[in-house]
């Protein structure tokens, strides 16, 4: 077992702290860094304002917002924390997976061969990514989302709930493809894509 505190203290740092939970980890706290004070408790672990107050544990990323969740990936890591990756046991990961560090992976997930995905990604409940895709840093793939094989996803890009996307497509960085959006184009980097088909 390997005691560890959770960045963040919302409602995605719960879901977080059940797959610590669930693969045998400890949450020793919850880290608020907007907290005025540490009085708080969630679900009977401690809330506190800082990692300074949890010194040299391991670290899991339970910040939901994609610039918030890597900005502080890349200051933690640069301190030298050392920051855990997260797969719920559900989850399904072919063999050829790449993960990098700070993903969370969320229960129900089906993630074929050949793809690879970037520092503090979330692949969200019962989201699906096919062969040979390429997810960037700092990505969130959202529930209930389908991506076909071979598409890229660039840094900090929202993939919202029940997107699907056609293979072979580029998403650029910090695009964003609304709920239930059908992707059947690349999206440039910065632009916001809904319906179906999305535009």
């Amino acid at each position: 077992m390997t005691r560890l505190v959770v960045l963040g203290a919302g409602g995605h740092a719960k879901v977080v702290a059940d797959i610590a939970g669930r693969l045998g980890h400890e949450v020793a706290a919850y880290v608020d860094e907007h907290r005025a004070h540490t009085s708080a408790n969630m679900r009977g672990v401690a809330v506190v304002a800082g990692l300074d107050d949890v010194p040299g544990l391991p670290i899991a990323l339970g910040i939901g917002d994609n610039r918030a969740r890597l900005s502080r990936l890349r200051a933690i890591a640069a301190n030298g924390h050392e920051i855990m990756t997260l797969v719920h046991p559900s989850a399904v990961l072919a063999s050829t997976v790449t993960l990098g560090t700070g993903v969370v992976v969320m229960a129900g997930v089906v993630v074929n061969s050949d793809v690879s995905v970037g520092d503090a990604a979330v692949l969200n409940t019962s989201c699906s990514i096919d062969h040979d895709c390429a997810i960037g840093d700092g990505v969130h793939i959202c529930p209930g989302s389908h991506l076909a094989g071979g598409v890229t996803v660039g840094t900090g890009t929202f993939v919202g709930i029940g997107t699907n996307i056609i293979q072979l497509r580029n998403i650029g960085d910090w695009a964003v493809c609304g709920a239930g959006s059908v992707v059947v184009c690349d999206v440039p980097a910065r632009r916001t894509v809904k319906g179906s088909p999305a535009r």
